[in-house]
């Protein structure tokens, strides 16, 4: 039998809360926080668990089943010292991975010395990875989520071009969820995605998956 992983996501904002649905169609049991009721909300029926609290505090932690996971994310973006205080609280409570969301590479650095064992800035480490698709016409792999999980980009096919997203069904012929959808030229990512968007030739893709041949099949 697969083993089960959970992975706590803190903060359900834009990043937070797709990187939690992503996880949660990749199998893999998510205990979401935030201390917007709104946000937990918008996704409470979409992952195994989620919770109004406060990061902050070790025992809300504690309660919200944090304590049980094998990775952790804190995703939202906060006051730099409450990010310390949300890192020191894992560390007490024994985390095996931590990783934290940062807003530049000054804060990047301190995190790491206080206990963060990976650090993602997404807009730096985004634009990087979209430079090196349009650039070049592999399938790369951007960052490894947990053992199992990467995320990974790659450019649309010729035999995709106008064609749906159902049409092409890149979950079942390809073991990939698509996250994020961009086309060459332009700065922004669409997140929003559904079935009926058709695919153009300028388009390239995030996705994540747990099969490592996802990355030659899509090549």
């Amino acid at each position: 039998m697969k083993r089960v992983r959970r992975i706590g996501v803190l903060g359900l904002g834009i990043f937070g809360s797709s990187l939690a649905r992503t996880l949660t169609e990749n199998d893999v049991q998510v205990i979401g926080i935030d201390n917007d009721m709104d946000h937990v909300r918008e996704i409470m029926e979409d992952i195994d668990y989620a919770v109004q609290a406060d990061f902050t505090q070790l025992d809300q932690l504690q309660e919200a089943g944090i304590d049980q996971c094998e990775t952790v994310v804190i995703a939202a973006s906060l006051h730099l010292e409450d990010v310390i205080l949300g890192i020191m609280n894992l560390e007490q409570l024994g985390i095996p991975e931590i990783i934290v969301k940062s807003k530049n590479e000054s804060y990047a650095e301190v995190l790491k010395r206080v206990g963060a064992h990976r650090v993602i800035l997404p807009e730096r480490d985004m634009g990087i990875q979209i430079g090196q698709v349009l650039s070049q016409s592999s399938t790369q792999s951007l960052m490894a989520i947990d053992e199992q999980h990467d995320v990974i980009e790659f450019r649309a096919k010729d035999k995709w071009v106008g064609k749906t997203i159902e049409e092409i069904d890149f979950r079942g012929r390809y073991h990939v969820n698509i996250i994020a959808i961009g086309e060459k030229g332009k700065t922004s990512l669409e997140v929003s995605i559904l079935p009926s968007t058709k695919i153009s030739i300028n388009n390239y893709f995030v996705g994540v998956t747990e099969d490592k041949s996802a990355l030659v099949n899509l090549k």
